[in-house]
């Protein structure tokens, strides 16, 4: 950032035109690469008082020797020179394994910073009450960083300090200063936990009475379990494998790889790997290094669900969030929930389900991996709806997702009203008492 505003005109093969001065500054038109970082200019293109040349200095404070992926600190920035009565500053975090690439991200910790909207590296800077006009030094500011993801290396701080005389003038009067300083990563300090009630629960509210099976997805829960929040991305998958691994986070189950889809201090969601065992297997969260408790779970062949939410729970009945063909509209009486489109359907009416851990597939998908083109369940199956077996056109993985099936079934011949809807798989029934609303005749 200036003190002042920077209009490049490089295009008019003219130099850079400095305006206004430091005492005239307009927030939103603040500018940054004017930290003294690599590749950035500082505040001595237009305050010349001299850079580093003069009786002050500007120093970066951190209150700890090291950072944990995803922890926000608070840094203090100092600027001291015996004849200044006005202040600024820019700062900015690079990678230290790479001083192009932006570490971190900032924020204010009160009203004498502002962060500069740039695309790339982040840059925060005074605001104009920042700047306190009169006021003999030294003086500092306050900045909340919030590190980058773990694995990311050391960060570099750099910032470009202007202490200026306050006549509302660039130029001699103004000495401007830089500094930087290095944070190296930590490992994390605090041992992953997995509560002691249900650490583990299925996804899409399935019944863990019946286990879990491979290519399923799993619900962990506890403390400490990752220093970051987030869920996975397309730059985490090589290719069309899903990481096992993000920010520093994975897990084990039956010291199997899982894939991990999302995670956050308090809850881990996974994608179970291929894994032929059945019975008790023992799941274990490693957060940057440290090793959680371990959780003992039963793995079973099949473990089928179908797709729910506690928003489907009314009234004491779990309904199934089936579709109507169009993926768009929920199968049921309208005006179920206030605010979400729903359709009544008859006997003889397509609907779509979707469910997890169903089991093999042909061809055969695998856990952790998109799938590549739509496939079979092999096993045996049946959907009944009001005790009746309803007619399914379509059972399988969906091309083109890890883990999830879909179900294109016809709604039987059932009275009205709310009908009980169970999904059996090779012998197995999802058992999660759901019901299926609003058929009409």
């Amino acid at each position: 950032m200036r003190l002042h505003y920077a209009i490049s005109v490089f295009a008019l093969g003219l130099p850079t035109i400095c305006l206004p001065a430091l005492g005239r500054i307009n927030q939103a038109q603040l500018g940054f690469g004017y930290s003294g970082a690599p590749g950035d200019d500082n505040c001595s293109v237009c305050h010349t008082g001299g850079l580093n040349a003069s009786k002050g200095s500007v120093s970066i404070a951190i209150p700890k020797a090291s950072y944990v992926g995803g922890e926000t600190i608070r840094l203090t920035i100092t600027i001291s020179d015996p004849d200044a009565r006005r202040w600024g500053f820019q700062l900015t975090a690079r990678r230290a394994a790479n001083t192009n690439s932006g570490a971190g991200t900032f924020a204010t910790a009160d009203g004498n910073t502002l962060v500069l909207p740039n695309s790339g590296s982040q840059y925060i800077a005074h605001s104009t009450n920042g700047t306190r006009p009169g006021t003999a030094g030294p003086v500092s500011f306050d900045v909340d960083w919030t590190a980058p993801a773990a694995g990311s290396g050391g960060a570099i701080f750099y910032v470009a300090a202007n202490a200026a005389n306050n006549n509302n003038q660039d130029g001699p009067g103004d000495f401007v200063y830089t500094a930087s300083k290095q944070l190296e990563e930590g490992a994390a300090t605090s041992t992953p936990t997995l509560r002691a009630d249900q650490p583990v629960l299925p996804a899409f509210g399935g019944n863990l009475a019946i286990g879990f099976a491979s290519n399923g997805y799993l619900e962990l829960y506890g403390t400490n379990l990752s220093n970051t929040t987030r869920q996975w991305a397309g730059s985490d998958f090589q290719g069309s494998k899903a990481p096992t691994s993000l920010d520093g986070v994975s897990v084990k189950v039956n010291g199997k790889d899982a894939a991990v889809y999302y995670i956050s201090p308090t809850q881990i969601n996974i994608n179970t790997p291929d894994d032929a065992a059945t019975g008790p297997v023992v799941i274990h969260v490693s957060n940057n290094g440290q090793s959680s408790n371990a959780a003992t779970v039963q793995k079973s062949k099949v473990a089928p669900s179908m797709l729910t939410t506690p928003a489907f729970l009314i009234g004491g009945k779990q309904y199934v969030a089936a579709l109507m063909p169009d993926l768009k509209t929920f199968v049921g009486t309208p005006g179920l929930i206030s605010g979400v489109g729903f359709q009544a359907v008859k006997p003889g009416d397509n609907i779509v389900i979707y469910a997890l851990g169903c089991g093999p597939t042909s061809p055969a998908t695998q856990g952790g991996v998109v799938t590549a083109t739509t496939s079979n369940v092999s096993s045996s199956y049946e959907l009944r709806i009001g005790g009746q077996k309803a007619n399914v056109t379509f059972f399988g993985a969906i091309q083109g997702a890890i883990g999830l099936y879909q179900i294109n079934a016809v709604v039987p011949n059932v009275g009205v009203g709310d009908q009980a809807i169970e999904l059996i798989v090779d012998g197995v029934s999802n058992s999660q008492d759901l019901v299926l609303s609003g058929i009409q005749n």
